[in-house]
């Protein structure tokens, strides 16, 4: 994205180095709505993923599945599925009787 002042019209990690099976160098910028050079069309493309039905609105290299956002959103997804998994394994092995009185099933008391 371009920055005003520096003579720089494009940040595109595939400038100098390659990104994944893609060459380094041969950058176009692409035109999103009425921002000129908004990603590189060879080495970035709009995040192939949904967030909520919607399309996300970041960008991502060709050689990830997805933006950051997405990446941080599918994980946070993972932990609340492990952490339910375990809520239900601790409710099934919860003994329903750990209330009833055991008064009787004790020793009795020396006199």
């Amino acid at each position: 994205m371009g920055k005003s002042g520096t003579g720089t019209k494009h940040h595109c990690p595939g400038k100098f180095c390659p990104v994944g099976n893609i060459p380094a160098g041969n950058c176009r910028g692409t035109r999103v709505g009425n921002k000129t050079n908004a990603y590189c069309n060879v080495h970035e493309m709009p995040c192939p993923r949904k967030k909520d039905g919607k399309q996300c609105k970041w960008f991502c290299l060709r050689n990830q599945w997805g933006c950051l956002a997405c990446r941080k959103a599918h994980d946070m997804q993972i932990v609340h599925e492990k952490e339910e998994e375990v809520a239900i394994k601790a409710e099934a092995n919860k003994d329903p009787d750990w209330f009833k009185d055991n008064s009787k099933d004790r020793k009795p008391r020396r006199q």
